[in-house]
C-alpha cells in the first residue's frame, strides 16, 4: 500500500489551496482506443482540446506506449527556453520550479537537468498560451511548447505537473489499476466529464511497476468534476489527500530515477 509521503502537518492548507485551484480541469480524449471508456467532448475554459486536457499529444503516439524509451530525454538533460511574455516573477516562478524538481530528482545522485537552450534543437519552449497548462508527452523533437498560463505559477507543483509529462509521464487516477485505490462516485460526476475518468488501456499505459501513489502531483482531487459539491474520487484509505500541486511525492521521484535509468551510469544506460 503506497503512502502518501508529504508532510501534510505542515503542508495541508496550501494542499487545500491546490486542490480548490485543480478541482475544475478537465480533459479531453483525441484518438480512440487509449482509455478503455471513452465518452463526449467536455468544455472546460482552462484546457485547449488537448488529451486529458494537459497532454499535447498525436494520435499517432497514442497507439503506441504510454512511456517510451524514444520519447526519453538523452542523459536526462532537458533543454528549455522560456518566453520573454513573462514578467519577472512569472519567469523566476518557473525556473524556482525546475530547479526544485531538479533538487528532488537528484538527491541520489545525477538524474534530471533542466538546461537553458543555446542552439540546441530539441528544446522545451515554455510560453503563456492563454490560460492553459498543457505539455507535450516526452520528447517529441525539435521545438515543443509547454503552455504555462499564469493560474499555471501560482503552485510549483502544477509547472512540475507539467514537467513530468514533458518526461514521459501520465495521470495517476487513470491507471489501469486504480480500481483497488479510489471509487469513481459516477453519479457525482458533471454531464459530460464521465470519460475523463476511464483508465488507460493496459496495452498502452505502463506504471512501471510501483505502487499507486495518492500523494502523486500526477493525481487529481476527490472533487473533480463534481456537479453537486460531493466528492467523484474516493480513496480506499481512509484519511489520505489526492490532488496536491505542491511538490513531488516520493514516489514520483521514484517513477522519473526507474524511468531514466538514474542509479546506473548514463555510459550504461545509452549502450
Amino acid at each position: 500500500m503506497a503512502r502518501v509521503t508529504l508532510a501534510i502537518s505542515s503542508l495541508r492548507w496550501l494542499m487545500l489551496i491546490a486542490l480548490l485551484l485543480d478541482s475544475d480541469l478537465s480533459h479531453r480524449t483525441v484518438a480512440k482506443g487509449f482509455l478503455l471508456n471513452e465518452g463526449p467532448n467536455p468544455k472546460d475554459p482552462e484546457e485547449a482540446g488537448k488529451f486529458e486536457g494537459d497532454i499535447d499529444i498525436s494520435s499517432d503516439g497514442l497507439k503506441r506506449n504510454v512511456i517510451l524509451s524514444a520519447n526519453k530525454w538523452k542523459n536526462g538533460t532537458v533543454f528549455y527556453e522560456i518566453d520573454q511574455k513573462y514578467v519577472s516573477w512569472q519567469s523566476k516562478a518557473i525556473t524556482r520550479a525546475l530547479c526544485e524538481f531538479e533538487r528532488l530528482v537528484n538527491k541520489k545522485g545525477s538524474c534530471i537537468h533542466f538546461v537553458p537552450r543555446f542552439q540546441e534543437k530539441d528544446y522545451v519552449f515554455i510560453s503563456p498560451v492563454k490560460p492553459s497548462c498543457y505539455s507535450k508527452l516526452g520528447r517529441d523533437g525539435g521545438k515543443q511548447v509547454t503552455s504555462l498560463g499564469i493560474p499555471c505559477l501560482y503552485l510549483p507543483g502544477k509547472v512540475m505537473h507539467e514537467m513530468m509529462h514533458v518526461l514521459g509521464f501520465l495521470h495517476e487516477q487513470s491507471r489501469t489499476d486504480r480500481d483497488g485505490m479510489v471509487k469513481i462516485a459516477w453519479d457525482n460526476i458533471e454531464d459530460g466529464h464521465a470519460m475523463n475518468f476511464d483508465k488507460y488501456n493496459p496495452q498502452t499505459a505502463d506504471g512501471l511497476n510501483l505502487p499507486y501513489d495518492y500523494g502523486s502531483v500526477m493525481h487529481y482531487s476527490e472533487k473533480a468534476f463534481s456537479k453537486n459539491g460531493r466528492d467523484t474520487i474516493i480513496p480506499r484509505v481512509k484519511g489520505v489527500m489526492i490532488g496536491q500541486r505542491i511538490t513531488l511525492s516520493e514516489l514520483d521521484v521514484k517513477k522519473v530515477r526507474h524511468y531514466y535509468n538514474c542509479d546506473k551510469s548514463h555510459d550504461l544506460q545509452l549502450k
